[in-house]
């Protein structure tokens, strides 16, 4: 019986977790609202469209920025610049598992031979609210979210 409760509680809690779309924010949150979720972390004299803020994630340096479009967040990438071979391996592996995980099976992957000459390996996730990425460059990690509805054109 207690497990019975305990499968039902576990489920339940699941079920209610909020899910977000890039960090702790959902596609289409104002600029205003995604700036009081974190505070005063942020470096607001990028641009009128871009929020920015650096943090340590898997013990490295990494850029966090959302990207607005009409005041809805889009998109949102999160770099990792200046790792050394180990620290870039140690992310990289992580974070596929964690996408793979969330997102499922990649629907691209390419590797130096397909893709231009400083991108060592990019992959990429789709499902039905958001675009996901990750590109391997020489000396850097780009992890890169979009709004599937809305995708900003670069």
């Amino acid at each position: 019986m207690k497990t019975s409760i305990s499968i039902i509680l576990l489920f339940v809690f699941i079920s209610c977790s909020p899910k977000f779309d890039f960090r702790s924010s959902n596609w289409g949150d104002s600029r205003a609202k995604v700036a009081k979720t974190y505070g005063d972390e942020f470096n607001t004299k990028l641009s009128p469209d871009m929020l920015s803020f650096n943090q340590q994630i898997l013990g490295s340096n990494a850029s966090i920025n959302f990207l607005f479009n009409d005041n809805k967040l889009v998109s949102g990438f999160t770099k990792f610049d200046k790792l050394s071979a180990d620290e870039t391996k140690k992310v990289y592996d992580t974070m596929v598992k964690q996408f793979t995980e969330r997102f499922g099976t990649e629907i691209f992957v390419g590797n130096q031979q397909e893709l231009e000459k400083h991108i060592f390996e990019q992959k990429i996730w789709d499902n039905s609210t958001t675009l996901v990425s990750i590109r391997l460059d020489q000396g850097s990690l780009l992890l890169n979210y979009n709004d599937r509805v809305n995708m900003p054109i670069h």
